[in-house]
């Protein structure tokens, strides 16, 4: 079993917003390593073929392609961030406030849970018996 969707469907129900809306896969895949950086090499080389090649290189660095908003010229960006770019407290909280410690707390516990749910290495990933014990679902 698998705990992925499970870290999506918590943080979309605490926002109200989807985790990683995208118009198709790359926009997607950009929106994942916005948030989780550089997809692992060893994750990449079991990927389907198709899907690696279509949207990474030999070196597995992520190639954006998106439209240019007056010509509809395809635009190819590449993107070489190994680290995240975007905070997924800054998601989950973007006003960042908090109307008590507890919700803080509570908002920070959500936060370890969801990016554990998230790991990209799917070896590293949080089990659901040890998600069943996280703080954020046991106080």
């Amino acid at each position: 079993a698998d705990v992925w969707s499970i870290g999506c469907v918590l943080a979309e129900l605490f926002t109200g917003k989807i985790l990683y809306k995208g118009q198709n896969n790359n926009a997607m895949l950009h929106k994942i390593i916005e948030l989780r950086g550089k997809f692992p090499n060893k994750i990449l080389k079991k990927a389907a073929s198709e899907l690696r090649h279509q949207h990474f290189d030999e070196n597995s660095v992520f190639t954006l392609i998106t439209l240019d908003d007056v010509t509809g010229t395809e635009l190819k960006r590449v993107v070489r961030s190994d680290k995240p770019t975007k905070d997924m407290l800054s998601v989950l909280n973007p006003q960042n406030q908090f109307y008590s410690d507890d919700t803080k707390r509570s908002v920070i516990q959500l936060k370890d849970l969801v990016e554990k749910c998230l790991t990209l290495d799917f070896t590293k990933r949080i089990k659901p018996e040890q998600a069943l014990r996280h703080p954020f679902l046991t106080s």
